[in-house]
């Protein structure tokens, strides 16, 4: 698995519906950055991976994976780690959801090395 890069308050939104790419809205909410300012955009080879999240709005549809940008608001969901779709690349239905970059368990795991601990709040993942 390619190097996963993290950036603080990174969020955006798509009306994308299916399992393919998303196409975001390139506009952060107040406070926030854009997946492309975080991260910019590449080809497949030289892309820069990070971490990401994407939710309906009641979060019954959710997925964590790896991704990139392969333009400006284009994100790649290249490696699915964990949805509500068995774990598979959920199929996105009508509506806004929200995307944001995230430390997911998968990447902590790896992160702090098995046998190790930490604790954190919760508060202190919140987007």
């Amino acid at each position: 698995m390619p190097m996963v890069n993290f950036k603080d308050r990174v969020e955006d939104t798509t009306t994308t519906t299916g399992s393919s790419d998303v196409t975001l809205s390139g506009t952060a909410p107040t406070g926030r950055i854009t997946f492309n300012t975080a991260f910019g955009s590449g080809g497949v080879a030289d892309a820069v991976r990070f971490a990401y999240v994407i939710q309906s709005s009641d979060e019954s549809e959710w997925e964590t994976g790896i991704g990139y940008l392969s333009a400006s608001t284009t994100l790649v969901r290249e490696t699915v780690m964990q949805s509500s779709n068995s774990n598979n690349a959920v199929t996105f239905s009508a509506g806004t959801k929200k995307v944001f970059g995230s430390l997911i368990g998968y990447q902590a795991q790896r992160f702090f090395g098995a046998g190790r601990s930490i604790l954190m709040s919760q508060r202190n993942f919140l987007p």
